[in-house]
């Protein structure tokens, strides 16, 4: 992996800054644009794909007008879906919208969106093992809506524009989206703030800190 890094970046990893590309800053949102969910991870069950596209179907129906973005529909490794039929009268209206974005466009998206998704169905040893999509989003001090599969809950636990729902559960997940839709959002706060810029520094000395690790072990 090194060896790899060394070659794309053509820099020591010892001193590669960020392995997490967030070149774009925070967007103000125009007041008259519709309230945008963003769902980056890849179309698959596991990740809660279908659970999302229930939830946000059914608040659909019921009146409430937002925008629902599932940002990684060609990325599909394994457990991948085929668009329901529920779905199909709100996609095609564009109020869902089914997208596959590239490396550059995923950082915009992640920058315009007001609220993140990431309800990975997996809970415990089955879980998401780490979430880059949950860090990418509080980088860029944005509010989460996630499972709390694997390491996720330990990610956010003291970020406060978090919502943790349960692994699975398409009432508390729905419960949770209804919320911010219909409640403004919360602000960032000074914590927030302090926590971000604890996970700046670990990402740009975690490459130094791992070779140091490994260094120990050479015979």
């Amino acid at each position: 992996m090194r060896n790899t890094i060394e070659e794309i970046f053509e820099k020591d990893s010892s001193v590669l800054p960020y392995f997490i590309k967030l070149k774009y800053g925070i967007r103000i949102k125009p007041k008259n644009e519709k309230l945008t969910f963003l769902q980056p991870t890849r179309f698959s069950s596991w990740k809660g794909s279908q659970l999302s596209l229930e939830c946000m179907t059914e608040l659909f129906e019921g009146g409430y007008d937002f925008s629902f973005i599932h940002g990684g529909c060609n990325n599909l490794l394994y457990g991948s879906l085929k668009i329901p039929s529920f779905a199909k009268k709100w996609v095609d209206s564009g109020n869902i919208r089914l997208e596959s974005y590239s490396f550059e466009e995923i950082n915009q998206q992640l920058k315009e969106a007001d609220i993140i998704l990431s309800p990975t169905v997996g809970s415990e040893q089955f879980g998401e093992p780490f979430s880059l999509v949950c860090l990418e989003a509080m980088l860029l001090e944005k509010p989460i809506i996630a499972s709390d599969s694997g390491f996720i809950p330990l990610l956010l636990q003291n970020y406060s524009r978090t919502q943790i729902v349960k692994a699975g559960s398409k009432e508390k997940l729905l419960e949770a989206i209804r919320k911010w839709v219909e409640e403004p959002l919360p602000e960032l706060r000074e914590n927030d703030k302090v926590i971000i810029q604890a996970w700046k520094q670990k990402i740009e000395t975690s490459p130094k800190v791992h070779i140091q690790f490994y260094e120990q072990f050479k015979g």
